[in-house]
């Protein structure tokens, strides 16, 4: 039992430290552009509950570290509580008291009262803080300790596949496609999965001698996690690489912030595609009625009410889905 437990708070304890830290620096940019636009701040709370230290700055703001790593919050005068919520008395009562307390035009120190624009950059400035820290962890991670680099050495070629009859074998080094060099498997996924019918010239070393192949990806029916049944250019390579194929490349400041706004920008874009992908499938399954509770598919529901049921957006819907050129 108390092993359990302490490999229990080895994951809880590093994963509350780093979900303080993110929601404090998501916090810290509503503060900084609240207080640039001269909003009075009532509060910064690093954690939740029973307040461990706190200090109260210049400017009237306290400053409170909490007993709980939940995060974080900041609360703006007025606000009812610390997700930001108005009073309930109303924006109307709330400026009448400010006015009647601290004289005519205090109420422009509110975000309540404060020009709508200023209100959505002070929004919009937590999720930009967010942004702006990844960048930087991904900048010096990259500068600091490097970005992986795993050769792209062939571990077993599919019988019957374009691999196959080009003459891939098991130990193949890929080292370029098309005549463009490549460092990492990756990269050869994402050549053949956009190369679908078009001939790819490989670049191979076997064995310290260097061999000329050529195969033509084609469309093979995988089962996706997210999109389900989905269709997808292959050649039938699978990649492991030996232990002389793992390096690091240290990247400069300028190259390393490139990079981390690529990864950045290659993550939205899969989760974009993965969203209107699982958006189509939910709709064209709702309209075909595919039942849920008996693991029927796509494919299923169609064979049961037949191609010539199909209106023509969802046949279009489907071919897509299903993988049609």
């Amino acid at each position: 039992m108390t092993g359990f437990l302490g490999q229990a708070l080895l994951y809880i304890v590093p994963f509350l430290l780093v979900l303080t830290f993110i929601v404090t620096i998501h916090e810290l940019g509503h503060f900084l552009v609240a207080r640039a636009f001269g909003v009075k701040v009532d509060r910064f709370s690093i954690g939740f509950g029973k307040t461990i230290a706190a200090r109260t700055d210049k400017h009237g703001t306290e400053w409170r570290l909490a007993w709980l790593p939940l995060g974080g919050y900041v609360k703006f005068s007025g606000d009812l509580d610390a997700s930001s919520v108005p009073d309930q008395a109303g924006l109307a009562e709330l400026k009448q008291r400010v006015v009647a307390e601290n004289g005519a035009g205090a109420e422009r120190d509110y975000f309540h009262f404060k020009p709508i624009w200023q209100r959505a950059l002070i929004v919009a400035a937590g999720p930009a803080a967010n942004f702006l820290l990844a960048m930087v962890l991904f900048t010096v991670l990259f500068t600091v300790v490097g970005e992986q680099i795993v050769a792209p050495r062939v571990a077993r070629v599919s019988p019957g596949t374009p691999a196959a009859e080009a003459g891939f074998q098991p130990r193949d080094l890929i080292v370029a496609v098309n005549g463009q060099p490549v460092l990492e498997g990756a990269e050869v996924t994402r050549i053949v999965i956009m190369s679908a019918g078009d001939p790819l010239r490989f670049t191979v070393d076997r064995g310290g001698r260097q061999v000329f192949l050529t195969a033509t990806p084609e469309r093979r029916v995988e089962d996706d996690e997210l999109a389900g049944r989905v269709r997808i250019a292959r050649i039938g390579l699978e990649m492991s690489p030996l232990p002389q194929d793992f390096k690091f490349r240290r990247l400069n400041p300028l190259e390393a912030a490139a990079k981390a706004r690529a990864a950045e920008l290659e993550a939205e874009a899969r989760a974009k595609a993965a969203e209107v992908e699982a958006q189509a499938r939910a709709k064209l399954e709702a309209e075909l009625g595919v039942v849920q509770g008996e693991g029927e598919t796509l494919e299923d529901a169609v064979k049961r009410r037949g191609e010539e049921a199909l209106t023509d957006e969802a046949a279009r819907a489907l071919e897509k889905l299903l993988g049609g050129n």
